[in-house]
């Protein structure tokens, strides 16, 4: 059975939950009306979060900037000084669901209005809040903005990578490259944000701290980063998946960056390497094209500048990773390349000059996701280091020291791995691994024996989807710390200008149904006068506003970046016996969690208050028609609105014969209802009303149609 949730001290309470079409109702407090609603239905097995909505009657206004600890911890219904009263207007506040936020497919909230019945098929959509492309991100005095953050993970002795410590980047952090940018001697940081493609540039005190940081805006969408040292200066080279381009950004010998610069290379260049290809000292390009199933090899010069293409590559399906590293001696590059779709790994033998030639195909765990060339046996011979998305390891490619490999050690890794960094972690001489388990938000550390084989030796937590870690001495005491790229965001809530610790979104609807009128300074001849000034004003209708019933839906958006069309995120529950959702693709068997109807405030009926005279006193709805869609069963009803605060209604037949007396006498609302009964509690009939309103010694006299 349901249970109805009721008003107390003056303030809304959460109303969740499938609504009832009962009779309006109202709280009399000064600004806040709010309709009790039955309390949530039992959720689906699968447990999807519902919304809780607020819905009051006027403008919410942000009281915290008269009193400042009013945003602070856990929400509470707005209180009587964050209404102000606005006719026409309705405020709706929702809890955001940090969970859901951190779905790969969420895309933000969608709000919807339902005028005159809860029906999900007549819902308007009247405002979004949305982290899609186009979308405004401002609600009233509640302002919401993505952040991001990267894991530090110091290399302490007593527990190593035990103590973590986050350093703010851009939005959704991919790669970390770790240099001394500026020359300092201490090692720093620059970390490329898919989510607003940018480069953070982070200087190191050389004690895990932070001098100062920067923000280089890039124009594409950044996949991978390298740091390449050329004389006295660091480069950044940079590489995009969502286009073709490779972008440079050199330094300079102050200690800073020069303008970024781009070229074109094969379509989607998901990862990057640098080895010096030709010979002449300095580092080039070697791009995996996912796209277009190719590698790309791009010379530089001396100054930095792009030199041109020296090779194009073709290789197996969906290279997503590339390393390169002399694995046969002879002093010149070679070059690794992961295919994810072949579960391959192609090894090309460098000719020198930034050419290449024989290529060796080796098979890979299922999902390949990373590589690295280095010598992890002990003998020399760089070997070749894959990590396996699916099947959750890190597999060895040993060489046999003419540039050929052999299946060497598989070593469980968490779950879900991408990159890793591949470093003496333990100072004992040998080479260990770190690998971002981005299905378990953990790194794991690998401790490597010297002759190809690795023992677990910790699992330390890193921030939410961890997609790469890097390796480098940012504090400063000689020990390799781990730089993780935790690859998601938070949406903090902003009140007065800080930081708080409140997640709740407001959205004031001002009656959207407005019109734009274009009102002239000067008109000549029915128009507005040439050269003149004339602006627009927002004009208000009336309804549905006046006297009708209104309800608002709080929904979660798709997440989109292929299309500019945006809706509503489809949630098959699974697990409802009642359907036969063997496909949770069908929407038309799996029911959907994320529905309208599931997230709905009460119903409301703001009114602009009581009014000083007669002058708009109206029937409503005038004919009233038993037929239309409001008029649930046993809700017939018309409303007299715009009353004074004491009035009373005489309701006549056109013969004369009084059919009801109603008595109004309230301070905040202007309506009064009907339900169509006379004094003997009879339904009237069909037929022509004539009603009479008196308010002290003024009167106003109309005529009203039934029709049954």
């Amino acid at each position: 059975m349901s249970k109805s949730n009721d008003v107390t001290g003056g303030r809304p309470v959460c109303r969740t939950g499938t609504p009832r079409a009962a009779g309006r109702a109202s709280v009399l407090t000064l600004l806040v009306v709010l309709v009790a609603l039955p309390s949530r239905p039992v959720r689906a097995a699968s447990d999807f979060p519902g919304i809780p909505v607020w819905s009051i009657v006027g403008a919410w206004q942000d009281s915290s900037l008269v009193r400042p600890n009013r945003c602070v911890g856990s929400f509470r219904a707005p209180l009587a000084d964050s209404i102000a009263p606005r006719s026409r207007t309705v405020t709706v506040r929702f809890l955001r669901d940090r969970s859901t936020e951190d779905r790969p497919d969420f895309g933000g909230y969608r709000v919807y209005r339902m005028s005159n019945a809860p029906d999900s098929s007549h819902a308007v959509l009247i405002r979004r809040f949305s982290l899609n492309a186009g979308s405004e991100l401002t609600w009233n005095s509640s302002r919401v903005t993505r952040t991001s953050n990267i894991s530090v993970l110091s290399n302490d002795v007593a527990t190593p990578f035990a103590a973590r410590s986050e350093i703010t980047s851009g939005v959704t952090p991919v790669a970390i490259a770790v240099a001394d940018l500026n020359r300092d001697t201490f090692q720093d940081l620059a970390i490329a944000n898919q989510g607003n493609n940018s480069i953070t540039v982070v200087l190191g005190d050389g004690t895990g701290g932070v001098l100062g940081r920067a923000q280089i805006a890039l124009g594409i969408s950044p996949s991978a980063i390298v740091a390449a040292p050329r004389d006295t200066v660091v480069d950044l080279l940079v590489s995009s998946s969502s286009g073709r381009d490779l972008v440079a950004i050199t330094g300079n010998p102050a200690g800073g960056f020069n303008a970024a610069v781009a070229t074109p290379v094969a379509t989607g260049p998901s990862s990057l390497a640098v080895a010096d290809v030709n010979g002449d000292g300095v580092a080039d390009c070697i791009v995996a094209g996912e796209s277009t199933d190719s590698v790309t090899v791009v010379l530089r010069s001396s100054n930095g500048s792009f030199a041109g293409i020296a090779s194009f590559l073709v290789v197996g399906s969906q290279p997503v990773a590339v390393a390169a590293g002399d694995v046969n001696g002879d002093s010149r590059a070679d070059i690794a390349v992961l295919s994810r779709a072949t579960n391959t790994v192609s090894v090309f033998t460098g000719l020198g000059g930034g050419l290449f030639g024989f290529r060796s195909d080796y098979p890979t765990g299922t999902g390949p996701s990373a590589v690295a060339i280095r010598d992890v046996t002990g003998d020399g011979k760089p070997d070749v280091l894959v990590t396996n998305n699916v099947s959750n390891t890190v597999a060895v490619l040993v060489n046999n020291g003419l540039g050929q490999f052999t299946p060497g050690a598989v070593v469980p890794t968490g779950t879900g791995p991408r990159g890793f960094a591949v470093a003496d972690l333990d100072g004992d001489g040998d080479l260990d691994l770190a690998v971002a388990n981005q299905g378990e938000n953990t790194v794991s550390v690998l401790e490597g024996d010297g002759a190809g084989g690795f023992s677990a030796s910790g699992t330390p937590a890193a921030g939410v989807g961890p997609v790469n870690v890097s390796a480098g001495d940012f504090t400063g005491d000689g020990k390799p710390d781990l730089l993780v790229s935790d690859f998601s965001y938070r949406l903090p809530y902003t009140c007065s200008g800080a930081v708080v610790n409140d997640s709740v979104l407001t959205f004031v609807d001002p009656d959207s149904i407005g019109q734009y009128v274009k009102v002239c300074h000067h008109i000549v001849e029915g128009r507005c006068a040439p050269g003149s000034d004339s602006i627009f004003v927002l004009r208000a209708p009336p309804g549905p506003h006046d006297g009708f019933l209104t309800w608002y839906s709080i929904t979660y958006e798709r997440r989109n970046t292929t299309d500019p069309d945006y809706e509503d995120l489809f949630v098959p529950d699974t697990l409802d016996n009642f359907a036969r959702c063997t496909n949770p693709l069908d929407r038309g068997t799996c029911p959907n969690l994320n529905h309208k109807l599931r997230n709905l405030t009460s119903p409301l009926e703001p009114t602009p208050g009581p009014t000083a005279n007669l002058e708009k006193v109206l029937a409503v709805p005038n004919p009233y028609r038993g037929s239309e869609v409001w008029d649930q069963p046993g809700q017939h009803e018309v409303h007299f609105i715009n009353l004074p605060p004491v009035s009373k209604i005489r309701i006549y037949t056109v013969a004369g014969d009084l059919v009801r007396e109603l008595h109004h006498d309230d301070r905040i609302r202007d309506f009064e209802r009907w339900d169509l009964r006379n004094g003997s509690g009879n339904a009237v009939a069909s037929g022509i009303y004539v009603y009479r309103v008196e308010s002290a010694s003024f009167h106003f006299q109309s005529r009203l149609v039934v029709i049954r």
